[in-house]
């Protein structure tokens, strides 16, 4: 298990200690976050993206509140390290703080970047087993477990996920497994092999469960046949012909964004042609034409909560 602090990076304060390996990780994580949001995002960009109400005005402002957040944050990591609950890897930490400082605007602002780096990851890693005593999730080893009833400075224990057949309300299985609905109530359970009874595609490996015979297959390739979308490997039934077909390029004529590569067919001119889909700013009067997969008054943007922060 890993920290939401894992990706704060190491430190350049001088007055860290050996004592201390936590020391400068406020004020780095402080620099990085809001070197990178100052340089990627624009104003608009900027009041998504950070914490705060009013929005600081430069860098060195964000800074210090970012250092005064994470501080308090540290705060658990120190104290589970102290307690030998978790084990810091400094050298894994400045690996992730130097590519987080150079990956490219897109890439950092793209995903969950400083959670997802595998050296970003690795910074911090739980040590405690099933059964022990915990006071946070990223205390706990194992993978998906959690740390059950831990309060304020009262130790919990590390509980595995939900198993197989085990409930799962909160949507929430082991490795390997999905939550769905059994008997009027959601359980986990492996995904279901191919020519096993099925009632939707979720419970499928494969991901295909076929409706005529009720049973999960693996969606035919081209050429094959088939009734619906879903069990094609391509993505688009050619229902006339009865066979799955490739998706079609730019230009082609179609009827609906399913059959194109592009996954927008353009009707606006009468009979519809598969189309490129636009870049935010573009004019716009449905969602489909937007590569974001958002039209916002007459024009493209970006989809809510995924500020672009792309530098441009």
């Amino acid at each position: 298990m890993t920290s939401g602090l894992v990706w704060a990076g190491c430190s350049d304060d001088p007055t860290q200690t050996t004592d201390d390996p936590l020391a400068g990780l406020p004020r780095s994580y402080a620099r990085v976050q809001c070197g990178r949001v100052f340089a990627c995002c624009d104003e608009a960009e900027r009041d998504e993206v950070l914490l705060f109400d009013p929005v600081p005005a430069n860098q060195a402002d964000c800074e210090v509140r970012y250092e005064s957040i994470f501080g308090a944050a540290v705060v658990d990591l120190r104290s589970g390290i102290e307690a030998g609950r978790i084990v810091y890897d400094a050298a894994r930490a400045d690996a992730c703080f130097t590519k987080a400082e150079s990956a490219s605007c897109g890439d950092y602002f793209g995903s969950n970047f400083l959670e997802e780096e595998p050296d970003c990851e690795a910074a911090f890693q739980g040590t405690v087993a099933l059964g022990g005593a915990c006071l946070g999730d990223e205390e706990c080893k194992d993978p998906g477990a959690t740390c059950v009833g831990a309060s304020g400075t009262e130790l919990g224990t590390c509980k595995a996920p939900p198993g197989e057949g085990d409930p799962c309300q909160d949507g929430l299985c082991g490795p390997g497994l999905t939550c769905r609905l059994d008997a009027g109530m959601l359980r986990c359970f492996a995904p279901t092999p191919d020519g096993a009874a099925c009632l939707l595609g979720i419970e499928c490996q494969s991901g295909y469960c076929d409706i005529d015979t009720g049973l999960c297959a693996a969606p035919a390739a081209v050429g094959g046949p088939c009734a619906v979308n879903a069990g094609c490997a391509s993505g688009y039934c050619d229902v006339a012909a009865g066979a799955c077909a490739a998706k079609k390029a730019d230009g082609a004529a179609c009827v609906t964004g399913v059959e194109c590569a592009s996954g927008f067919c353009d009707d606006a001119a009468g009979a519809g042609m598969c189309a490129s889909t636009k870049a935010d700013g573009a004019p716009c009067t449905v969602s489909a034409e937007c590569a974001s997969g958002f039209c916002d008054a007459g024009a493209c943007s970006p989809g809510t909560g995924s500020p672009v922060c792309d530098g441009l």
